[in-house]
């Protein structure tokens, strides 16, 4: 019986929604505040490219958290795709590519149908 009038204790204070933390720009109290060392961004450039991003491209309805971010960054990386160098693909060029295939058609039995 004493385990109720614990549980009623325990819970008395309501759940406010607070966090356990505050960030730089809510009003101070006894939570600790959280600091960011490490900077977010590499540098404001790369900042300003998606604040941009974000205004031009606003979510829509049907968008999940994910698929609204994954458009986000598709954009900035095509903003960014004449600054920076391609990365080589594992399979080589096209060329190489083709030549491959070619090896492997030749090897093929003769009268083998290709779905």
């Amino acid at each position: 019986m004493g385990r109720r009038d614990d549980a009623a204790a325990f819970n008395s204070n309501p759940d406010t929604g607070r966090r356990g933390y505050r960030m730089e720009l809510e009003a101070q109290d006894d939570r600790p505040l959280v600091v960011y060392h490490e900077a977010l961004w590499r540098d404001e450039t790369e900042r300003m490219t998606y604040e941009a991003a974000c205004e031009v491209d606003r979510p829509r309805d049907d968008d999940s958290l994910l698929s609204y971010l994954s458009r986000i960054s598709a954009a900035v990386e095509g903003k960014y795709g004449g600054v920076l160098p391609r990365m080589r693909r594992p399979g080589g060029t096209r060329v190489e590519r083709e030549r491959q295939l070619q090896k492997l058609r030749g090897q093929m039995p003769k009268g083998t149908e290709i779905l």
